[in-house]
């Protein structure tokens, strides 16, 4: 199964984790994952891949 949510750089270290199926940036707790430094962005992606809020929880 492809990960639905990936990384793009929009600009020296700010990161937008965006739904590979639809393009648009994630949200989160009402939370766009725009403007992100490289490490939260890694982190986030990561624990929205693997269905947790990137901080662990579920």
């Amino acid at each position: 199964m492809a990960n639905r949510y990936a990384l793009r750089m929009e600009q020296p270290d700010s990161w937008t984790i965006f739904d590979v199926f639809t393009g648009q940036p994630a949200e989160l707790k009402h939370q766009i994952m725009v403007g992100m430094n490289t490490r939260d962005a890694n982190a986030w992606s990561i624990g929205l891949t693997a269905g947790t809020s990137g901080d662990g929880q579920r």
